[in-house]
């Protein structure tokens, strides 16, 4: 899980040097995805959070980063892009690996590891987060934060 972390952080970095680099017509959004889609498959897929409340997760913390996009775009224009790029990456070094903890110790599903399995026809991956039983055996981790209606997730 800290793996995962550490190299999301490293590709927002390496993505973010090669912005600086003054390529024109560069996807300036692709680091955006990557810290929107990276955290929304750590909590379904490594947390074993629902789907429904990892979304509605996501999409909150979207609508609060909403006037920070404006802001900052606003002081690019001001000093230049790759200073205001090479601030986020320095930030993202720093804050990633605690707000993965954050993001564990909330979710409280306990998870430890996880497994992996392939499909022998598709190929695809499936991962089993797994948390200690009583006994300290690996199980399957529960299911945590189940609700399927943004009323249930905000009233508690």
């Amino acid at each position: 899980m800290l793996l995962l972390a550490s190299l999301t952080a490293l590709a927002t970095f390496l993505l973010a040097i090669h912005l600086c680099r003054g390529l024109n017509g560069a996807p300036a959004f692709a680091p955006v995805l990557l810290l929107l889609l990276d955290p929304l498959f750590y909590m379904q897929s490594i947390l074993n959070i629902n789907q429904t409340s990892a979304t509605y997760i996501v999409a909150i913390a979207l609508l609060m980063g909403m006037p920070f996009f404006v802001f900052f775009g606003w002081l690019s224009d001001r000093i230049g892009r790759k200073w205001i790029i090479l601030a986020g990456c320095l930030l993202a070094v720093l804050t990633y690996l605690p707000i993965y903890h954050a993001m564990q110790k909330g979710a409280g599903s306990n998870v430890v590891t996880a497994t992996s399995q392939t499909n022998p026809i598709t190929g695809a991956i499936t991962l089993t987060p797994q948390s200690n039983d009583d006994t300290g055996a690996l199980v399957t981790a529960p299911k945590v934060l189940p609700y399927t209606s943004f009323g249930g997730l905000v009233s508690n």
